[in-house]
């Protein structure tokens, strides 16, 4: 019986849909069932101290995270509540175990989650966690592991031989654009403007642009961490 799970794992809302929207709802499509895991609510870094409107601020994100979901056919999506932009302040070990847990409770054949080399440093613990909480275990193993890009983070990482991103899996989300966008219209509170790398316009853009260096009209990049074939 084909294992038809996947899990997206990201650091904070909006990498999620960013990473592999598309993808995400063509699998959904296919009939794959999907559980996302988001690790921090990501506004707490973005001021000094809680108040009611930084909780006002992020009880919308919480909406429009669970909506952006749901335009891609998501519905199963747990969040935490680890500090934003601090996962090096706590162990890598603490992580691990959390998606460890997660990891073993649903059974995913494949896991999309950070590129390891990202600039942001909860990408990175995120990826390394995965990496691990995901290593080899015989018949248990998840069987594929993929990175994801995120534009203003993988695409900000110098450009220095063994940090910069290598895409060599490429899935076509042609047909599976427009919901991309839908759910990046959710998110329109961490879009930036144009001409932005996070912004809807360059992010987009950068999908067609992939895509038609593959005789597509658009498509997702991927680097493989691990393939297994049963």
């Amino acid at each position: 019986m084909i294992n038809k799970k996947i899990m997206v794992i990201a650091a904070h809302p909006d990498d999620e849909i960013l990473g592999c929207g598309g993808t995400i709802k063509k699998f959904i499509l296919k009939g794959y069932k999907v559980r996302t895991l988001i690790m921090t609510r990501g506004i707490s870094s973005r001021y000094l101290k809680s108040t009611k409107t930084t909780s006002k601020l992020q009880s919308k994100l919480n909406t429009m995270s669970i909506l952006a979901n749901k335009a891609i056919g998501v519905k199963d999506v747990k969040y935490f509540d680890l500090p934003d932009n601090q996962f090096d302040k706590n162990s890598l070990l603490s992580l691990v175990k959390i998606i460890e847990k997660e990891i073993n409770l649903f059974k995913p054949k494949k896991i999309f989650t950070h590129f390891y080399n990202d600039l942001n440093i909860d990408h990175q613990y995120t990826s390394k966690a995965v990496l691990t909480a995901a290593r080899p275990q015989g018949q248990d193993s998840v069987d594929e592991v993929l990175f994801f890009e995120i534009n203003s983070s993988t695409d900000y990482q110098i450009n220095s031989d063994g940090l910069q991103f290598k895409p060599n899996f490429f899935v076509d989300i042609s047909k599976t654009i427009k919901f991309k966008k839908k759910a990046l219209d959710f998110y329109k509170s961490e879009m930036r403007k144009y001409p932005h790398s996070r912004s809807i316009k360059a992010i987009l853009n950068r999908n067609i642009s992939l895509g038609n260096s593959m005789g597509l009209e658009s498509c997702e990049a991927f680097q493989i961490a691990r393939i297994i074939d049963k």
